[in-house]
């Protein structure tokens, strides 16, 4: 969700557009979906585990081989593709939020210029 929420404000304060913030949500999404489908080969688990962005199937990969009673009851260490996935993840989240943060103004604003109406009557 950090990075989720880097990449919505830094679409948000370099376009200043609802609309193309809820596009960089969309392109997470399917940045998920596409970690997912990766999941299905079992050559790519190692592929699958590190895309994904919010770390789902990650967990699963971890815990594939877990019984039902270890899965309630045990966590899977903070190492491996855990660790490496939430690394690369919080990592690029936190790039993007400080080149966002660093470019953020709250003097520059997307103003239009108004033109001056001609306040002069002619006779």
């Amino acid at each position: 969700m950090f990075l989720a929420g880097s990449v919505i404000f830094a679409m948000a304060n370099k376009w200043k557009s609802t609309v193309i913030s809820f596009v960089g949500g969309l392109v997470i999404i399917v940045a998920y979906i596409v970690s997912g489908s990766l999941m299905s080969d079992v050559e790519n688990e190692t592929i699958a585990g590190l895309s994904d962005v919010f770390g789902i199937n990650t967990y699963a990969i971890e815990t594939k081989y877990f019984t039902p009673a270890e899965k309630n009851t045990i966590s899977p260490g903070f190492s491996g593709i855990i660790l490496w996935n939430r690394l690369i993840w919080t990592g690029l989240g936190i790039i993007i939020l400080l080149l966002s943060y660093f470019s953020f103004s709250f003097k520059k604003k997307n103003q239009k210029i108004k033109k001056e109406k001609n306040r002069f009557i002619n006779f």
